[in-house]
């Protein structure tokens, strides 16, 4: 099992530099890549509001390219509804060249309405569309031909110039338990990524059945399922600072609340993070995030770790309006501290719940 850093790269309000959330996130990806343990650094796709300033995640990792040597970079996720699949796919495939082979791709197909309605798109169709855009893809990445003649884009067969610089198949991530996406995921070798939010163990037991749901409707052994998680983690001492990181999760939750309206309210680009019906309190999402001192997060994560059966493990450290020197401090001692918890608990962790590569399954 391998972590990864994830980048939403909010903007909490006016008062703050968009130039240092871009440098902020640049910096946690160049910690990130001087730590074996961490596998790849990942960044969001979110358009017209201040949830996440990042309308490219290829670009963001092609900004960080520069900046790092050893740490994969990828997108988590494109919201392939959302493009035209020609050029997502070649763009895709210059990304792994200005990478020098280290590109990953995540794939989504979107939850907010209000991004759809902006593109002048019906968000009812996204699974259509997705799956089309991702036929493109895997043509243009595999066989080197750019076309398809589906039910939403005819387009002519045009030859794919741009060639990967890895010898084998990006690995994918696919986000989301749709049985669609499942089920294709898991014909591909593909892996599924998934994420209780500010949600526990529970939450994580029923995302963990549903994906066993998908391989089995798709006639694959669930007990072969790549399977990757996305998990809020802070580590303090500090009960006060506990809580400041748990009011960074719930600002995240109920912008998402209110970006999944049609009509969100907003002032300009800035959401207004109005409660939601259900909203938990404080210590409910302390409890069930990871956030604590390092025998807690430890022994959290490790319950949810025995549950999810994860290769890899996607670490939220910066959220919403939280300082960038919090989030520093909690990364640096997730690796000094959490992580040799976890080594001991489980041993290598390379080792654990290692799935064979995605080339090797996809073939």
């Amino acid at each position: 099992m391998k972590f990864g850093q994830f980048n939403l790269m909010t903007i909490p309000d006016r008062s703050h530099s968009q130039r240092a959330v871009i440098e902020n996130a640049a910096a946690l990806v160049r910690m990130a890549d001087e730590v074996p343990q961490f596998d790849i650094a990942w960044f969001a796709e979110h358009h017209y509001s201040n949830y996440s300033m990042c309308p490219s995640p290829l670009m963001m990792a092609a900004h960080c390219a520069a900046q790092t040597t050893r740490i994969k970079l990828g997108p988590a996720v494109l919201v392939l509804p959302l493009y035209h699949p020609v050029r997502v796919a070649e763009e895709i495939a210059f990304l792994d060249i200005l990478t020098g082979g280290r590109s990953v791709i995540g794939f989504g197909s979107g939850y907010q309405e209000f991004e759809f309605t902006g593109f002048g798109l019906d968000i009812e169709d996204k699974f259509a569309q997705f799956h089309e855009c991702w036929d493109v893809i895997e043509r243009a990445l595999k066989d080197g031909i750019l076309g398809i003649d589906g039910e939403r884009h005819r387009l002519p067969d045009r030859p794919m110039i741009l060639e990967l610089q890895q010898e084998r198949f990006p690995d994918v991530y696919v986000a989301g338990i749709n049985p669609s996406l499942v089920g294709r995921s898991a014909k591909s070798g593909y892996t599924t990524l998934m994420s209780p939010g500010f949600q526990g163990l529970d939450k994580m037991q029923e995302l963990r059945d549903q994906v066993d749901a998908g391989y089995r409707g798709a006639g694959v052994d669930p007990e072969s399922a790549r399977i990757a998680i996305h998990r809020y983690i802070c580590i303090t001492d500090d009960k006060d600072e506990a809580r400041e990181y748990a009011e960074c999760v719930r600002f995240i939750a109920r912008t998402i609340s209110t970006m999944i309206q049609g009509t969100p309210n907003m002032d300009g680009p800035y959401i207004k993070p109005d409660p939601f019906s259900g909203e938990p309190d404080l210590e409910q999402i302390i409890a069930n995030t990871n956030v604590g001192d390092p025998e807690t997060v430890a022994e959290k994560m490790a319950a949810e770790i025995r549950i999810a059966r994860p290769h890899h493990y996607s670490c939220f450290f910066s959220v919403g309006p939280m300082a960038h020197k919090m989030a520093t401090r909690s990364m640096e001692r997730f690796v000094t501290e959490v992580i040799p918890l976890l080594e001991r608990e489980f041993g290598d962790l390379d080792a654990l719940y290692a799935p064979e590569s995605a080339a090797v399954a996809a073939e």
